[in-house]
C-alpha cells in the first residue's frame, strides 16, 4: 500500500530502507541516483529524517552518509513512523474510530485543506477499489467488503503500534484477554504472546466495526467446534456489555470471531481430524492434497518430515483464512523469502515447481504473498529441515592466488574462511607462472585474486583489493550463491 503515500514521504522511506538494507558508509550521489532525485532533495531528506525520526539519524561527513540507530530498534520503527506521519493513514484512521464528521472538520483536526483531503480521498478509492472498499463523505467512514476493510485495518495497526503502542483503551484489553483466557483454557489451546497479541488487534478491529452497525452476513449452517461455557458467566457478560456497549451473545461473538468461527478454520489438530472424520467441510479433500505435497518434498529432498501436524494444520488453515497481503509497507515476509533463496535456492526452486502442480481446490490460484506464507511455514515448523538443507549445500571449491607475499595470502585466505568457512574449501595455488597458474585453475570453481586485469580464464574470477573491503564480500557472497544454485539446479534437472 505504499503508493497511498505522497511521493516524499514514499521516498523517504525508499531512502531509509536503501541505507537501512545495506551497511556501511554510501555516498549521496549514488544514493540519488538510485531514488531518481536530485543531492539537493536527498539533503533536505535528511534535515527531515533526523528531525522526525529520532533516534535514527543519518550521519553525514566526507565518507558520504550512514544511517545510525541504537541496538534496541530495528527497521519496525521505520515504518511505524511513516505511517504515523502519513496523512493518507492518519486520515483512514480517523474515520475507522469516529464516522460522525465531515470532510471540513476532519481536514481542520490533520491540519490539511478540504482540497487536499479530497485528493487524498481520491487517491485512496482508487486503491481500495481492487478490495472492494470505498469511503464515503460527509459523514465520511469506509464501506464494502466488510472482511477485507477488517483485514487491512488490522494489518495497518498491527505494523504502526506494534506490541509496545497500542490504539485501544487498556480497559478494553484487560476484558478481552479475560475471554481469550478463558476459552483458551476451556479448549486445550495453547495461547501464546504473538497470538494473543494479535488477536487483540483482530478483536478490537471487530469491535469498532460492530459498534458502527457494520456486520458480517451469518451463515445458515454457522458452526462453533468450541466450548463456550463462558456464556453461563452473568457478570463477565455484564462486564463486556459495559465495556464495549455491546450484548455478548452468539451472534456478537460470530461479528467479533468470524474468522475462526466460519466452519472452515481449525483450532488444532484433533479439531482438524473432527472435521476429517465428519466431513463437515472441504477438509477431507483439502488434507490428504497437503499430504501428498509434504511427502513429494520430503522425498526428493531425503529429509523426513518432523511435526507434520503442526505444518498441516498451519497450511490448512491459511486456505482459510486467504484475505490477501499480510502488510502495509514492510513486507518481512519477502525479507525471509529472499533471505533462504539465496542460502537455500535449490529447496526454494523445487518447492515453486511442487507448487505449480498444487492445488487446494479447483479455484485455487496462487500468488507471490500465497507462496512466501508456504515458504515461511514450511521453514519455521519443518524444525529439521534448515539443518538438514545446510548438509545438502555443495562445498565450492576454491582457489586463492595472490601476488602479496605468503604471509599476506595466508591473511587474505583467512578472512575467506572465517566469512564463507561453511561454503568453501579453499586451496592456496602456488604456481611461479601465470601460464601453469591458468592451467590449474581448472580444478576450482572460483579463484579469488588481487591482481587485476586477469583473463582467459574458464571459470569465475574475482578481484579483491589487498585488504578486502565489504564491497569485495559482497561480490564474493553473490559469486557464491550463484554458483551454488547453478550446481543444484542441475542436480535437480537431473534428478527430476
Amino acid at each position: 500500500m505504499r503508493s497511498i503515500l505522497n511521493k516524499n514521504l514514499r521516498r523517504q522511506l525508499q531512502f531509509l530502507e536503501l541505507l537501512y538494507e545495506q551497511d556501511g558508509w554510501h555516498t549521496l550521489g549514488v544514493s540519488a541516483q538510485k531514488l531518481n532525485c536530485s543531492e539537493r532533495i536527498l539533503r533536505d531528506d535528511i534535515k527531515l529524517i533526523n528531525q522526525e525520526f529520532k533516534p535514527f539519524q543519518i550521519e553525514t561527513s566526507i565518507k558520504g552518509i550512514i544511517l545510525t540507530y541504537p541496538t534496541h530498534y530495528s527497521a519496525d520503527f521505520i515504518y511505524q513512523k511513516v505511517l504515523s506521519l502519513s496523512p493518507e493513514f492518519s486520515f483512514m484512521e480517523r474515520i475507522f474510530f469516529n464516522e460522525r464528521s465531515d470532510i471540513e472538520t476532519i481536514a481542520e483536526e490533520l491540519f490539511l485543506s478540504t482540497s487536499t483531503l479530497r485528493r487524498i480521498i481520491m487517491k485512496l478509492n482508487l486503491y481500495l477499489k481492487q478490495y472492494e472498499i470505498q469511503i464515503i463523505t460527509n459523514p465520511c467512514k469506509i464501506i464494502g467488503n466488510e472482511q477485507n476493510i477488517r483485514s487491512i485495518i488490522v494489518h495497518f495497526f498491527y505494523e504502526k503500534y506494534g506490541v509496545t503502542h497500542n490504539p485501544f483503551k487498556e480497559k478494553q484489553i484487560k476484558v478481552l484477554d479475560q475471554l481469550f483466557i478463558y476459552v483458551a483454557k476451556k479448549n486445550q489451546i495453547q495461547l501464546n504472546f504473538p497470538d494473543l497479541i494479535r488477536i487483540r488487534y483482530w478483536t478490537m478491529v471487530n469491535v469498532i466495526r460492530l459498534q458502527h452497525d457494520h456486520t458480517k452476513t451469518i451463515p445458515e449452517n454457522f458452526s462453533n467446534l468450541l466450548d463456550m461455557s463462558i456464556f453461563e458467566n452473568i457478570s463477565f457478560c455484564q462486564l463486556f456489555q459495559d465495556t464495549f456497549h455491546l450484548k455478548f451473545n452468539k451472534d456478537t461473538v460470530y461479528q467479533l470471531f468470524s474468522v475462526f468461527f466460519n466452519g472452515h478454520y481449525a483450532f488444532t489438530y484433533q479439531q482438524l481430524e473432527t472435521m476429517l472424520r465428519k466431513k463437515s467441510n472441504h477438509a477431507w479433500k483439502i488434507v490428504p492434497k497437503i499430504e501428498d505435497l509434504l511427502h513429494s518434498l520430503s522425498d526428493k529432498l531425503g529429509i523426513p518430515i518432523q511435526n507434520q501436524q503442526k505444518i498441516i494444520l498451519e497450511l490448512y488453515n491459511l486456505q482459510t483464512m486467504n484475505y490477501g497481503r499480510s502488510f502495509i509497507l514492510h513486507d518481512k515476509r519477502r525479507l525471509f523469502s529472499e533471505h533462504h533463496s539465496h542460502e537455500f535456492s535449490y529447496f526454494v526452486l523445487l518447492l515453486k515447481k511442487e507448487l505449480i502442480r498444487f492445488r487446494f481446490h479447483k479455484s485455487f490460484r496462487w500468488n507471490s504473498n500465497f507462496f512466501m506464507e508456504t515458504l515461511y511455514i514450511l521453514i519455521i515448523n519443518w524444525t529439521n529441515l534448515l539443518n538438514a538443507l545446510k548438509h545438502k549445500v555443495p562445498v565450492l571449491r576454491v582457489g586463492i592466488f595472490c601476488d602479496s607475499d605468503k604471509e599476506h595470502t595466508l591473511f587474505i585466505r583467512n578472512i575467506m574462511h572465517y566469512q564463507f568457512g561453511h561454503l568453501i574449501r579453499l586451496s592456496m595455488i602456488d604456481e611461479l607462472h601465470l601460464d601453469s597458474f591458468k592451467k590449474v585453475t581448472k580444478n576450482y570453481d572460483l579463484i579469488i585474486t588481487n591482481i587485476s586485469g586477469l583473463i582467459d580464464l574458464s571459470i569465475p574470477l574475482i578481484c579483491v583489493n589487498t585488504i578486502p573491503l565489504l564491497q569485495d564480500l559482497n561480490k564474493i557472497q553473490k559469486e557464491i550463491f550463484t554458483l551454488i544454485h547453478v550446481k543444484l539446479s542441475k542436480e535437480f534437472d537431473t534428478e527430476y
